[in-house]
C-alpha cells in the first residue's frame, strides 16, 4: 500500500511539474503561439542580439546600462533562430527555465527528501512567476538559473556540511555571471558568503575558510577575465564600465517614483494578492516549532536575512516594476517548501485542529492559481490577430519596403520592435533612449544631436503627442526632435492615429 501511494504521489508530482513548466513557457511572448509584440525591454535586448550578429559592438555602437552577458545571451538566441528572432529567444528561454526547474526541484528534494512537496511549491511559485516574468526575455528571467544553482549549493552546504572545490568554483562562476547580467542582483552571494565567513571564523576553521574564499573567488574572476578580455579586444571596456556601472548607479539614484503609492507598498500589495502569504505564514510557524540544532532552522534564519536583503534590491530603484520581483521567486520557493514540509508533519502526526484550519486556508488557493494562470497566459500571448499591435507592424513593413538595409532610421521613445521587424538599425547608438533626464547629461545630449546632424536617419517614427505638445524643457529630447522634424522632415504617413512616420527631405 505504501509503495502504491508513493507511486500515485510521484505521478501527481510529475503532472504538477509539467503543468507548471508548460504554463510559464506559454506565458512568454516569444513562444510560437504568441501574437503579441515583444515588450519594451525585450525588444531592446533583441536589438542588441541582432546588432552583435551583424558585427556591431555593444556600448560603442549600442547604448544601454545592462550587463554584457545578457546581450551575449540574446546573440545566441538570434543565432539559433536563424531568421526567426522570437523562436531563437524562446529556445534560450526554454533552456534557461529548464535549468531553473531542475535546481528548484533538487533544492526542494534536498530539504524534504521527496519530490511531492517541492512540486506543489513549484506550481505556486510558477503562478506568481507568470506575473513577474511580464511576458519574458528580461534580465531577471535569465538570472534565475544562476541564482538557483548557487542557492542549491549554498543550501547543500548548510544542510549537509559537505561541498567540493568544484561546488565552490561554480558558486563563484554563477556570481560572476549574475554580476555581468545586472550587478544589483548579487544579494545571494553577499549573504551566504558572509555566513560562511562568520561560521568558519567562529569555529576557527581557517583552512576551510581559505579554501572557500580561494575557489569562490577563482570562479568569479574567471567570468571577470573573460569580460575584460572582450572589452579590451573590442575597445569597448571604458564605455562598458561607464554604462553598466557609473551610469547604472546614476540611473537608479535619479529615478523618481511617479506613482502616488510607494514601490514598497505596491510590492507588498502584490504579495498579498498573490496568495503566497499563507505559505510564508506556514514557514514562520515552522521556525517556531523547530529545534535550534535542526539544520533547517539554521537555513530558515539565513533565508529570512537573504529575503530582507534581496527585497531591498527589488525596491531600491524607486519604481514598481514587477520583473524586479523575479529574484524573490527562489526565496519564496524555499519558504513554501519548508512551510509545507512542516505542515505535512502536522498532518502525519494527526494534529487535527491545526491541520483542518490550515487546509481551509490552503485548498481554495489552488483554484485561484488555476484561474490566474489561464488569464495571464491569454493576456500575454494567446490572443486573436488584432492584438499584434498593428501600428508598429505596419510602420516596420512600410520602412522595409521603402528603404535599403543600410539606411538608418530612428524610433523616438518607443520600443525597439520597429527596428527589429524592419531589420533596420538606428542612426546612432541611441536607438532607444534610456530613461534619463538628458538635461543632466550634457555629453550624451550633445552626442545625440551631433549624430542627428552627421548621420541623419531616412525615417523617424514618433508618437503623435511628440508633435502636438509644447515642450518647456528637453528632458526626454522631445523638444529637440520636434524641432528637427519640423525643419528637415515631412510627414509620410500616420498609422492608426498613434504613430507618425517622417521622411528626410532632400536639400534643394
Amino acid at each position: 500500500m505504501v509503495k502504491k501511494n508513493n507511486k500515485v504521489l510521484l505521478i501527481i508530482s510529475l503532472i504538477l511539474i509539467l503543468i507548471s513548466f508548460s504554463m510559464v513557457l506559454l506565458s512568454l511572448r516569444t513562444n510560437p503561439f504568441s501574437n503579441r509584440l515583444n515588450a519594451h525591454d525585450s525588444s531592446m535586448f533583441i536589438y542588441f542580439g541582432r546588432g552583435i550578429k551583424d558585427g556591431m559592438i555593444p556600448y560603442n555602437e549600442m547604448f544601454d546600462h545592462k550587463g554584457i552577458i545578457l546581450f551575449f545571451v540574446q546573440y545566441i538566441g538570434i543565432f539559433l533562430g536563424n531568421g526567426n528572432d522570437n523562436l531563437g529567444i524562446w529556445i534560450i528561454e526554454v533552456l534557461f527555465f529548464s535549468v531553473t526547474t531542475i535546481f528548484f526541484l533538487k533544492m526542494g528534494k534536498l530539504i524534504t527528501k521527496d519530490i511531492f512537496i517541492p512540486s506543489i511549491a513549484f506550481f505556486v511559485i510558477c503562478t506568481i512567476g507568470l506575473h513577474t516574468f511580464e511576458g519574458g526575455n528580461l534580465s531577471e528571467e535569465f538570472a534565475l538559473p544562476f541564482i538557483s544553482i548557487a542557492l542549491y549549493f549554498f543550501v547543500k552546504i548548510i544542510l549537509t556540511n559537505r561541498y567540493s572545490r568544484m561546488t565552490l568554483f561554480l558558486i563563484g562562476l554563477t556570481g560572476g555571471i549574475i554580476f555581468f547580467i545586472r550587478s544589483n542582483m548579487i544579494a545571494l552571494w553577499i549573504v551566504f558568503c558572509l555566513f560562511l565567513l562568520i561560521k568558519n571564523t567562529l569555529a576557527k576553521n581557517y583552512s576551510i575558510l581559505l579554501e572557500q574564499i580561494c575557489f569562490i573567488f577563482l570562479g568569479g574572476i574567471t567570468v571577470c577575465s573573460g569580460v575584460l578580455t572582450y572589452g579590451f579586444i573590442t575597445e569597448s571596456l571604458n564605455e562598458m564600465i561607464y554604462q553598466t556601472f557609473i551610469l547604472n548607479f546614476q540611473y537608479s539614484s535619479i529615478l523618481e517614483n511617479t506613482s502616488p503609492v510607494s514601490p514598497n507598498e505596491s510590492f507588498l500589495d502584490f504579495v498579498n494578492r498573490s496568495g503566497v502569504l499563507v505559505f510564508i505564514s506556514l514557514f514562520f510557524m515552522s521556525m517556531l516549532y523547530r529545534d535550534k540544532k535542526d539544520p533547517i532552522k539554521t537555513l530558515s534564519v539565513i533565508i529570512v536575512i537573504y529575503m530582507l536583503f534581496n527585497y531591498m534590491t527589488v525596491i531600491m530603484s524607486g519604481r514598481f516594476y514587477l520583473h524586479y520581483f523575479t529574484t524573490m521567486l527562489p526565496i519564496l520557493f524555499i519558504l513554501t517548501v519548508i512551510g509545507l514540509y512542516w505542515f505535512s508533519d502536522i498532518m502525519i502526526l494527526k494534529n487535527k485542529p491545526i491541520s483542518i484550519i490550515l487546509l481551509f486556508l490552503i485548498v481554495p488557493l489552488f483554484s485561484f492559481y488555476v484561474g490566474l494562470t489561464r488569464n495571464i497566459i491569454e493576456l500575454n500571448t494567446i490572443q486573436p490577430s488584432e492584438y499584434t499591435e498593428s501600428a508598429p507592424v505596419e510602420v516596420a513593413q512600410f520602412i522595409e519596403e521603402n528603404s535599403d538595409e543600410d539606411e538608418p532610421i530612428y524610433v523616438h521613445n518607443i520600443s525597439a520592435n520597429i527596428y527589429n521587424l524592419s531589420d533596420r538599425y538606428s542612426n546612432s547608438r541611441f536607438f532607444l533612449l534610456p530613461s534619463l533626464n538628458y538635461e543632466m547629461f550634457p555629453n550624451l545630449l550633445a552626442e545625440f544631436k551631433n549624430d542627428f546632424k552627421n548621420c541623419p536617419p531616412k525615417f523617424v517614427v514618433v508618437k503623435k503627442d511628440v508633435m502636438s505638445s509644447s515642450w518647456e524643457d528637453d528632458e526626454k529630447l522631445n523638444k529637440y526632435v520636434q524641432k528637427v522634424l519640423q525643419q528637415e522632415y515631412a510627414i509620410e504617413r500616420e498609422f492608426d492615429q498613434q504613430l507618425l512616420l517622417f521622411e528626410k527631405q532632400e536639400n534643394e
